[in-house]
């Protein structure tokens, strides 16, 4: 539970505000949405310090440096070679440098951040599951 306004310092004032709104949003989509308002109200306030700090590497602002045929290109090369970042570089994305697949990888899909990786991951847990009833059925 939340302690009222005025027990939090200001910080953590606002720390409680976000908590309190990703806890009311209702899906993944308005979750972001509070996410990218915080992140940028935080860059504003901090000004260069967000470069200083390694914070202009994280979540939307990653993939604005994405264009749609890239981030399709990126979803092909993920089912076709899983996490082989090399091979989906060589593959799919020559141009991109691998610190930036990576951290698409860790900001953008990971999270969920885009429809097509939640496709992706559901995909996935389908998959392990399909399999695991196979193991199981054939140990029986």
């Amino acid at each position: 539970m939340l302690l009222p306004q005025a027990v939090y310092p200001p910080d953590q004032q606002l720390a409680a505000a976000v908590a309190a709104k990703l806890a009311a949003a209702p899906d993944l989509r308005a979750r972001h949405a509070v996410m990218d308002k915080t992140m940028a109200g935080m860059d504003a306030h901090m000004g260069e310090l967000v470069g200083v700090l390694g914070l202009s590497a994280v979540g939307s602002k990653v993939q604005a440096g994405w264009s749609a045929a890239e981030e399709a290109a990126f979803a092909a090369g993920l089912r076709e070679h899983d996490r082989d970042f090399g091979a989906l570089r060589r593959e799919f994305l020559p141009g991109k440098p691998m610190e930036a697949i990576i951290s698409y990888y860790y900001n953008i899909w990971k999270i969920r951040y885009t429809d097509e990786s939640v496709r992706w991951h559901l995909e996935r847990k389908l998959l392990k599951e399909q399999l695991a009833a196979e193991a199981a059925a054939q140990a029986e």
